[in-house]
């Protein structure tokens, strides 16, 4: 019996791994997912058998799914990075005079956290 993953959005089986954050692997955040048919980025999607699917979808189309991803708190993640990127960007400048290597290193670390915080933007259209 095979088990597919369903978005709980659209019941969808088209799902990938959501590869927009280039930092989830190397800091070991759980990885997202992402249904290709109606974009739905979450962490949590429902895996079932192949079976129950066209049942599954059955109920999603005659009840609007509206489903939650509670899990990782997406906003906290961006919030506590919009804070802490420029306070260790600053920390970094203060240090350059006395520790060189360890302010440059902090600067540059603060530079890629903002890049990725206010540069980069999460497309949310399937692919």
């Amino acid at each position: 019996m095979r088990r597919v993953t369903v978005c709980p959005s659209c019941a969808g089986t088209r799902i990938v791994h959501d590869t927009s954050n280039p930092l989830e692997g190397p800091l070991g955040l759980p990885e997202r997912l992402m249904c290709k048919d109606c974009g739905h980025i979450g962490y949590t999607f429902p895996t079932m058998p192949e079976q129950e699917v066209t049942t599954y979808k059955k109920h999603a189309s005659t009840k609007k799914n509206t489903a939650v991803d509670v899990s990782y708190g997406n906003f906290a993640v961006r919030a506590l990075w919009k804070v802490t990127s420029p306070t260790l960007f600053v920390l970094g400048a203060i240090i350059l005079f006395a520790q060189p290597l360890i302010g440059s290193v902090l600067m540059l670390v603060a530079t890629a956290m903002m890049y990725i915080t206010y540069v980069t933007k999460r497309s949310l259209k399937p692919e």
